[in-house]
């Protein structure tokens, strides 16, 4: 019997859980009144001007008669100056309340609306033009090639930033469609979700552009842009749609990436979903290149705009690294023009049915097109499943669906928006796909489609969709994913499950999942065996395994979970691992490499197993384990504080690189995978201190600079930041590489000489880095360039964190009141909070964040910081032990018959009990 205490706390659990969801939905508007289309006029007088003018005409059905009408309008952005209901222009409505917090405005008339038939509102307003913010309708700088100044107009509408620009129902689930008229200069180009239908030129210098119908979409699916654009174009016939690629006239020269495969995603995404481009109805599909964004790209609905560093090339000089860049980001938010234009989450606490759907695409989409080779599916598993591992197990993680999320909350948008909606999100998806088989899995997606077409959607439909609710709601609705033990008894092993956690002795026995297993052992070795066996909630699964056979679990990782072994089972896996890894599937070697060093930091394996089953990377040459190995090993040395202990962290890394790739360069291979694997290493050789390495990048360094070229552009990155950070005279580097910035035309370049910039070893440089973000007559200044600034400064391990929390110590008020909410101190704030080791440290941003007056969810960001001390405490000495320890066993291929010896030693005990 549950006792009266534990009633009320469940009551009051039910209590607090149905006042979160009600004040989500005091956020929203009432389903009274639907909108049934928009004409929009906007007015841009001076590209110079701070505001422009605009009306709206919103025809819209309600279900009772008021004369009161709900929408959004943020008035701190806009003066309405006029409202109209149903045309009666002799009687004029006018706002009576506004709710600063939800951005609804209500609108009282003198007549009721009808129910019988549609009614309009005409709204006349005036709207800020923003140069501080790149959210609503923005304007930004672009520096031209003669040294003038030009600006371009934008727009960033997600997620509720429409009401900024024009007064709307700004919600997703709101679908309607727009006719947009611009009123503009006729020195200016204007592009738009649609194509152009007409242009009136005026002979005072004016034009109007009107443009087709829209497909009926959300409010932050609008979009358009006004600048001065070349373009280039593909046929028609190749996406059945008109396909162009803009950007500022001196960049076309980098649009060779974005013009050779966009027509080939566009095409491969409609033969996948069996739904073409044109069938959306939309006739184009624009990809524009902006020198601001907020984000990396943004999704119009046929206007794709992106940062010119993500889609644009570097011409002849264009890098594997550049094309893995842009071509998976191009997929990215070319499948959401399908998922996530054409079927839309009814809300942002469902955001993750469309970024999920897209980071599934990024890595699944680019393997689709002949020639690319890419092998972006194996990096999916490193890239974004195994990372998404690692955040989801911290007690702040949150479910992919809620109703905790207000659109007025951005912060908890963007922040969604990240490894949760993004990574979780693909995993889970990618995880139905296993369960479901590859054919299954694309005909269900198809229906999903068709079921939602130009409508919104949510988890229910997609599950009824898939047919698996009942299996797999859990994974949904619930944060973190849970670990599987497995244990051998006899001939017997038993599965079971618990909630995995970050922090020792913090896991939750209570939330159980269903869980798809897929298992091979080393009779099989069959890793594409597709039978999955289901540990269902609250229960345990049993599988037969033969004497002496290893087991591994998650088949080629394609479930989201963890895989812990009991010891003998590890003790094979060890041995299996050393002795024949190849019978291994390489992404579960990755997987094991993975697991292993993750449950070492929760106390869960130790140490000086986790490295006795990563001696297999001595003669280990594929890229996946090498980045689970090195993102483990990246994770303890960027927390470890004792010198001791990182320099054997150093020491071993080095020693197991320098086995598998004894030779400098060209390790093997000219694939793609083989090109980002050979940079990988060399940037590790150098960056652990091999002499060779550091030799190497310090002489290129000196011919480039001489020459401006290198033997291989993929090593750029690499020869920039070692010849920098190794240079004798820092203070010539550092006027060089910004002389070179901005010299450069290509934005992928500049970004890349930014982030040489940070490696250099010199506090007071770094410091003036940082200042070229204030400095209002810097190119650098209030660009998308000042993020790359503060990323390059914290990316040197030496003193970037110290040399960042002193700047804002001293600057802070300078450089909120310039920022704002283009650069946000959160932003910054977070990227700092995984560089933190110190108490010192922690106290300055502590004081930072109060001076700040305030930063969201730095409760949670200031705790995850002190669960990394603490870890860093609890762990460093076992890490230093287990190194020296391990010492006699790691590097010497004879001594790795020990663990056969151990294993059958242990399999003898087993068997005598």
């Amino acid at each position: 019997m549950v006792s009266k205490g534990t009633q009320i706390c469940i009551f009051l659990l039910l209590i607090s859980e149905q006042i979160s969801k009600n004040e989500a939905e005091r956020h929203r508007l009432p389903d009274t009144a639907i909108p049934l289309s928009y004409i929009l006029t906007i007015k841009i007088e001076d590209i110079n001007s701070d505001t422009l003018s605009g009306s709206v005409v919103i025809s819209f059905n309600t279900n009772e008669a008021t004369n009161e009408t709900l929408l959004h309008a943020s008035l701190a952005y806009m003066n309405i100056t006029e409202i109209v209901l149903n045309a009666d222009y002799n009687k004029t409505c006018n706002i009576s309340s506004h709710n600063e917090n939800t951005g609804i405005v209500t609108i009282s008339c003198p007549e009721n609306t009808s129910t019988d038939e549609p009614n309009t509102l005409y709204i006349a307003y005036a709207a800020l033009l923003s140069e501080t913010s790149d959210s609503g309708i923005y304007r930004t700088k672009v520096y031209e090639a003669n040294g003038n100044v030009d600006k371009i107009i934008a727009t960033q509408l997600a997620p509720s930033f429409a009401r900024r620009m024009f007064p709307c129902f700004d919600e997703p689930r709101f679908k309607t469609t727009f006719d947009l008229f611009v009123v503009h200069p006729q020195a200016y180009e204007v592009l738009a979700n649609s194509p152009i239908l007409s242009t009136t030129f005026t002979q005072d210098g004016w034009a109007e552009t009107e443009f087709y119908t829209s497909p009926p979409m959300s409010t932050y699916l609008l979009g358009f842009v006004m600048g001065k654009f070349l373009n280039v174009s593909a046929a028609a016939t190749d996406v059945n749609a008109i396909y162009r690629v803009f950007t500022r006239p001196e960049m076309i020269n980098y649009t060779g990436t974005a013009l050779s495969h966009g027509p080939q995603l566009v095409k491969a995404m409609g033969d996948l979903t069996g739904i073409q481009y044109r069938d959306m109805e939309d006739k184009q599909l624009y990809q524009v290149a902006l020198p601001d964004l907020k984000f990396q790209a943004m999704e119009n609905w046929g206007l794709l705009t992106y940062r010119e560093a993500e889609i644009l090339d570097e011409a002849d000089k264009t890098t594997a690294l550049s094309k893995q860049n842009i071509i998976p980001l191009m997929a990215r938010q070319i499948s959401n023009q399908w998922f996530g234009n054409y079927a839309t989450m009814d809300w942002w606490s469902n955001v993750w049915l469309n970024d999920g759907f897209a980071t599934y695409f990024q890595y699944y989409l680019p393997d689709k097109i002949d020639g690319l080779d890419m092998d972006l599916d194996k990096q999916f598993t490193v890239n974004v499943l195994q990372l998404a591992l690692r955040e989801d197990a911290y007690p702040e993680s949150s479910a992919l669906s809620g109703d905790d999320i207000d659109d007025t909350i951005t912060d908890e948008y963007f922040k969604k928006a990240d490894y949760l909606t993004h990574g979780k999100g693909a995993s889970v998806i990618r995880m139905m796909k296993s369960v479901l088989g590859e054919d299954k899995f694309q005909e269900k997606i198809k229906l999903y489609l068709q079921v939602n077409k130009f409508n919104t959607t949510n988890p229910t439909s997609l599950l009824e969709s898939l047919q698996l609710g009942n299996m797999m709601e859990q994974w949904i609705y619930k944060s973190g994913y849970p670990l599987l033990h497995v244990t051998l008894n006899n001939n017997q092993v038993e599965i079971t499950q618990e909630q995995f956690s970050n922090v020792k002795n913090n896991s939750d026995s209570s939330t159980q999942w269903n869980i798809p297993v897929t298992y091979t052992t080393s009779e099989e070795k069959n890793f594409n065996r597709e039978h999955i066996d289901w540990l269902k909630k609250d229960e345990a699964l049993s599988i037969e395994l033969k004497d002496g056979s290893w087991i591994v679990l998650n088949i080629q990782q394609t479930g989201f979970y963890r895989v812990s072994y009991d010891d003998v089972l590890w003790e094979r896996l060890i041995v299996a691992l050393n002795r024949e890894r190849t019978t291994i599937h390489v992404l579960n070697r990755a997987q094991l490499v993975d697991d292993a060093f993750s449950l070492s930091q929760v106390g869960r394996m130790s140490y000086i197993n986790a490295f006795r089953l990563a001696d297999f990377l001595l003669e280990e040459t594929e890229y996946a384990p090498w980045v689970s190995a090195l993102n483990a090993i990246s994770y303890m040395m960027d927390r470890v504080t004792d010198e001791d202990t990182i320099e054997l962290l150093k020491s071993r890394t080095l020693q197991y690189i320098d086995s598998a790739f004894p030779t400098l360069r060209k390790i093997e291979g000219n694939s793609h995978i083989d090109i980002l694997k050979e940079t990988m290493i060399l940037r590790w050789k150098c960056s652990l201190g091999n002499e060779d390495c550091i030799e190497y990048a310090k002489q290129s360094f000196q011919e480039y600079q001489q020459s401006r070229s290198l033997s291989d552009f993929n090593e750029k990155e690499i020869i920039l930041c070692y010849g920098a950070k190794h240079s004798t005279n820092p203070e010539h580097v550092y006027r060089y590489l910004l002389s070179s910035f901005e010299d450069s035309k290509s934005p992928a370049e500049r970004e890349t000489i930014l982030m040489a910039i940070g490696c250099i070893s010199k506090k007071t440089i770094l410091s003036q880095f940082l200042k070229e973000t204030l400095d209002s007559d810097s190119i650098i200044s209030r660009t998308y360039y000042s993020p790359v600034v503060f990323e390059s400064v914290l990316s040197n391990n030496d003193f970037g964190c110290d040399v960042t929390l002193e700047f804002l110590e001293r600057h802070l008020k300078i450089f909120v009141e310039m920022y704002r909410d283009f650069l946000p101190i959160s932003t910054i704030v977070n990227r700092l909070s995984d560089k933190i080791k110190t108490e010192e440290q922690i106290g300055e941003l502590k004081e930072i964040i109060a001076n700040s007056g305030g930063i969201p969810d730095s409760d949670k960001i200031l705790n995850k910081i002190d669960y990394h001390l603490k870890w860093a405490a609890e762990n460093s000495e076992k890490i230093k032990t287990s190194l020296i320890q391990h010492k006699s066993q790691a590097f010497t291929h004879s001594q790795l018959f020990l663990p056969i010896i151990i294993s059958i030693l242990l399999s003898l005990t087993y068997t005598i009990q």
